[in-house]
């Protein structure tokens, strides 16, 4: 409880110490750990909060203060990926935010501007990729996903795997587009020197047994961009019609570094994810972040130390 004050002082204790203009009471940005640990090369949750409820919408978002850079917060996407059956199923996908932004934002877009929702899976080599992002079928008709400006390459991590890549024009490094690929196996002798290598920026987290599963359906040869088309549900010899093929039924964020709180919602714990770079240095790196939300929208910031520990932690996507 706030005490009465001069009006005057009142409105400067606003903006200094984080009070809720519309409440009367500070809200600080709360976190269920200030120490977190997480595994080189893996992942690990911040839970997030604000201890009452903000005057409106508001966005918190962690800034690095000091130390290491490979340790960085991450966005999550899933694909809702539907192979027949009665449902659809979830792959989940950590993004590589600190290390290869350019294509993180890319994939972004296309997902947020909603161009991979009803597109297909449109080449499946088993042993090394599944491949999609490029196409869609409209009246009976296949069509190109719409195209952004191409994206220059950033080839900072490796093919492993289970990893995310970039798709491109073969003799032209900065060619990616829409175009995604699941990596199957360990494709680092092949793809990591290729054509300036291939951009990895994210790891499925959760749902690579749906992407084993696509990989061991049957495939047909359509011609084209299509001479490795998966299948479902196909009688060999027959007509391919949009019930054989594997649909991309929705692309979404799931988690972002940058988190919003409205004062219904202020008090439920959101999730932001944070990554441990692999690297070859043989130290435990550690960084500070300021959590904080816009100037004037009067939130205390809270900060939180990220250290690169020597066991696991499990990431927790809810949804």
């Amino acid at each position: 409880m706030l005490t009465r004050a001069h009006p005057f002082i009142l409105a400067a204790l606003v903006g200094l110490l984080g009070l809720a203009a519309a409440s009367g009471q500070t809200v600080q940005i709360q976190t269920d750990t200030t120490a977190l640990s997480v595994q080189e090369g893996s992942f690990a949750t911040l839970r997030v909060r604000l201890s009452a409820a903000p005057a409106g919408t508001v966005t918190v978002t962690p800034a690095l203060l000091s130390g290491s850079t490979e340790l960085y917060p991450c966005t999550v996407v899933r694909f809702a990926l539907w192979k027949g059956g009665d449902y659809v199923d979830f792959t989940d996908v950590a993004l590589y935010d600190g290390q290869t932004p350019l294509s993180v934002a890319n994939l972004v877009k296309y997902i947020t501007d909603g161009d991979y929702n009803g597109t297909f899976v449109h080449r499946s080599m088993s042993g090394f990729i599944i491949q999609g992002g490029g196409y869609k079928l409209a009246n009976n008709a296949i069509e190109s996903v719409p195209a952004d400006a191409a994206v220059p390459n950033e080839p900072k991590r490796s093919n492993l795997r289970g990893t995310i890549a970039m798709a491109k024009l073969g003799g032209n490094p900065d060619s990616a587009t829409s175009e995604w690929f699941f990596n199957l196996a360990d494709n680092t002798a092949n793809l990591d020197f290729q054509n300036g290598g291939f951009t990895a920026f994210g790891e499925i987290i959760a749902g690579l047994d749906t992407v084993d599963a696509i990989a061991a359906l049957p495939t047909v040869n359509l011609g084209g961009a299509l001479t490795d088309l998966p299948v479902h549900d196909y009688t060999e010899g027959g007509g391919v019609n949009g019930d054989h093929l594997v649909w991309v039924d929705s692309a979404s964020v799931l988690l972002s570094p940058s988190l919003t709180f409205t004062p219904a919602n202020y008090s439920t714990w959101q999730e932001m994810v944070f990554h441990a770079a692999p690297d070859d240095d043989g130290a435990a790196d550690t960084a500070r972040f300021q959590l904080s939300g816009p100037s004037g929208a009067g939130l205390a910031a809270q900060t939180v130390t990220i250290n690169e520990g020597d066991r696991a932690v499990g990431i927790v996507v809810n949804g």
